[in-house]
């Protein structure tokens, strides 16, 4: 493992534990918002004396960034035998931390194996499970990992177990001064100046801030601040990326498009992180890093339901209720970021 952080929750007694799988089977921030749950999980089992052996199912694209948690104890790659693998496993507890129709009938199939399923309740799927809790998250009310963390305080009331209060997370690199001299290599960069990256895409379908704003927003932020901005990209991206440097030829390119472990890494070594809604957004929450994300107003996309779970966060809409992310005035929001950026560091430095 390349990181640091969580290694006393590991399971020490696996056979003397009790079994709890967790599956978030969908996109990388998806599964970033369900570590304050997984954490809470093992807290929570520990602070009554109970050893608890931690599995989480996911698709194999988030499976080398799960590999590196120390409190996850095994991490199970969703298949098309995933229903007989699962029943393998004597597990006692399993969670779904959403439902769709693929994951109800999993959880169907698994109704005679496992005596205790939870998830969501959904008004077309909540009779598949043995145990759903209401939520409305279309509602949109909480953030996503406050959802999660709500079904991990269901299992606690049925377990008879203390709900654990989640603790600031702070990831960190083993040896994070190496780490930061090769990439530094790689790119040419200056170890030694503030390190911004940038990410102008999205995964998902909401929309997503001009590359034309990106432009004028690293241009601002390479005069204001003394600093080296890396473009980062993942697959499928590259091509847009380079045409964005074309733009701004003082910055470096970042391709993390062959290992997630490679962006976490470099997350370990930012200072600041800028981009749309995403997955690398939430992955550099996992270091407390600052991040600045851009957001529409659209409720199910809106930052109130999906915003990192880092202290550090700066989140900006369109004026006036708007989606169209084009009307967002990017100079004079860059004047915010750069204010909310030397005021964080200021502090921080201050700390130290």
């Amino acid at each position: 493992m390349d990181f640091v952080g969580f290694e006393d929750l590991k399971c020490k007694d696996k056979e003397n534990s009790q079994k709890v799988f967790v599956i978030r089977n969908d996109k990388l921030g998806d599964f970033i918002l369900a570590i304050p749950a997984l954490i809470a999980l093992k807290h929570a089992f520990l602070e009554k004396g109970v050893e608890v052996y931690l599995g989480v199912v996911v698709p194999s694209y988030t499976t080398p960034i799960a590999l590196e948690f120390p409190f996850i104890d095994e991490v199970i790659i969703e298949d098309n035998h995933l229903a007989t693998t699962l029943k393998n496993r004597s597990i006692d507890a399993l969670i779904f931390l959403f439902s769709n129709f693929k994951n109800a009938k999993l959880a169907f199939s698994l109704r005679k194996s496992i005596s205790y399923i939870l998830a969501p309740k959904t008004k077309i799927y909540s009779w598949f499970y043995q145990k759903s809790v209401r939520q409305n998250r279309s509602l949109c009310l909480k953030t996503e990992y406050e959802y999660n963390l709500d079904l991990i305080h269901a299992l606690c009331k049925d377990y008879d177990l203390p709900n654990a209060q989640i603790k600031k997370i702070a990831w960190k690199l083993k040896d994070k001064s190496k780490e930061r001299t090769i990439i530094a290599s790689k790119l040419n960069a200056n170890v030694d100046l503030l390190w911004i990256g940038v990410h102008m895409h999205s995964g998902g379908s909401s929309p997503v801030l001009p590359a034309s704003h990106f432009i004028e927003l690293i241009a601002i932020l390479h005069e204001k601040l003394s600093c080296e901005i890396i473009l980062i990209c993942g697959p499928g991206e590259r091509k847009a990326t380079e045409e964005l440097l074309k733009e701004v030829p003082f910055a470096h390119l970042y391709d993390t498009s062959h290992s997630l472990v490679d962006l976490a890494k470099l997350c370990a070594n930012l200072s600041v992180y800028i981009g749309n809604a995403s997955g690398p957004l939430h992955v550099n929450a996992l270091f407390d890093n600052q991040s600045i994300g851009f957001y529409p107003n659209e409720l199910t996309a809106s930052i109130a339901r999906w915003r990192p779970f880092n202290e550090q966060f700066l989140g900006i809409t369109p004026p006036n209720g708007s989606n169209d992310m084009g009307l967002i005035d990017i100079k004079k929001e860059s004047e915010k970021i750069v204010g909310f950026i030397t005021k964080n560091l200021s502090h921080h430095a201050q700390e130290r």
